[in-house]
C-alpha cells in the first residue's frame, strides 16, 4: 500500500475564481510564489480554523494553510491538489494540522501518540475531545485507524485537545 503523505504549505491568498484559490506559497518544502490550488469540492475540504466548511465563495484574501497531495503540475504558475486548505485565518488564530493516521494510537510512557505518515508523533490529551466531521456519528480515539484522515488541534504545550475524525 503507497504511504499518503500530504505537503503542508502556507503564505497569502490573493483571489478566488471558480474553483482555483490563486495563492503566494511561502513555504520552503515546495515551489515558493504563485500557486494555484484546484479545489475539486467532492475531495477538498475547505475549513476555518476551527475546523467548520467554508463554501469558497466566502473564502476571503489573507493567510492560508493547505495540505497537499503528491500531484502538482509543471505549468507556470503550478497547479496542486489540495486534501485540505484552511482560510479564513485570524491573525492569532490557533490552526490544526491535518495528518493521516499511520495507524492507531498507542501508549508510550504513560502517554497516547498518534503517529502520522510523514512520522509526526502528536501527544493526545487523555481528556481530549474527539468529534466526527459534519456527522452526528460518535466517534472515538479508537476508530482512528491507519489511513484515517484527521485535523488536530494543540495547545500551547503541543499537546493535542482536539481530534477532528473526516468519514472513510
Amino acid at each position: 500500500m503507497e504511504v499518503d503523505i500530504p505537503l503542508k504549505i502556507s503564505g497569502l491568498i490573493h483571489s478566488v475564481d471558480g474553483n482555483e484559490i490563486v495563492a503566494d506559497n511561502q513555504s520552503e518544502n515546495s515551489a515558493q510564489g504563485d500557486m494555484i490550488l484546484m479545489v475539486d469540492e467532492n475531495s477538498t475540504f475547505i475549513l476555518d480554523p476551527d475546523g467548520m466548511p467554508v463554501d469558497l465563495a466566502d473564502v476571503k484574501e489573507g493567510k492560508f494553510e493547505a495540505y497537499l497531495g503528491p500531484a502538482m503540475t509543471m505549468s507556470l504558475p503550478p497547479q496542486a491538489f489540495p486534501y485540505v486548505v484552511i482560510v479564513n485565518i485570524p491573525e492569532d488564530a490557533v490552526v490544526p494540522q491535518y495528518l493521516v493516521a499511520a495507524g492507531a494510537a498507542e501508549e508510550k510512557d504513560g502517554k497516547t501518540i498518534l503517529t502520522a505518515t510523514d512520522g509526526t508523533e502528536y501527544e493526545i490529551a487523555a481528556d481530549a475531545q474527539v468529534v466526527p466531521y459534519l456527522t452526528k456519528n460518535i466517534v472515538k480515539l479508537t476508530d482512528v485507524v491507519e489511513g484515517s484522515e484527521c485535523m488536530v488541534w494543540q495547545n500551547a504545550d503541543g499537546v493535542v485537545e482536539k481530534v477532528m475524525v473526516f468519514a472513510e
